[in-house]
């Protein structure tokens, strides 16, 4: 897989990388001005056509305190977080701060569950058919 990060204004460079995403993961933090930097996207996405089917929302450091409910955003942008993740302030900035991963920090059960959960959705939405058993059968001449 390849993972792009973008600008939040959406451009012709950008537009091009959405262009060619099968998926398209906005992950946002539930505070004002992200909300309504969200809202605009995904408005400016729909009018031009975009579908909508291929946009997922990730709610990041959703247990911090904003005053923003998971629930509140999710009724102002009429759609709901494919994921939430966690906020686990300490690691987050330690990590950032030393330039090591996360993910090399002591394991962080909730935060971890939920990236693999993510991870494997991206995956399993991704992942090309399994050819069914009988095709298979009729492909391998027989003996």
């Amino acid at each position: 897989y390849i993972v792009v990060e973008v600008d939040k204004r959406i451009g012709d460079v950008t537009l091009g990388v959405l262009d060619h995403a099968d998926e398209t993961h906005i992950v946002m933090t539930a505070d004002l001005s992200c909300l309504k930097n969200v809202r605009l996207a995904l408005e400016a996405l729909d009018h031009i056509g975009y579908e909508r089917s291929r946009i997922r929302l990730v709610l990041n450091r959703s247990s911090a305190f904003t005053g923003i409910s998971v629930q509140a955003a999710e009724n102002d942008l009429k759609r709901q977080f494919e994921t939430t993740i966690t906020n686990e302030y300490r690691t987050a900035i330690t990590a950032q701060n030393s330039g090591k991963p996360f993910a090399h920090a002591p394991p962080d059960p909730a935060r971890a569950k939920e990236i693999s959960a993510l991870a494997k959705r991206i995956d399993e939405a991704l992942a090309p058919p399994k050819p069914a058993k009988a095709a298979l059968a009729r492909a391998v001449p027989a003996r």
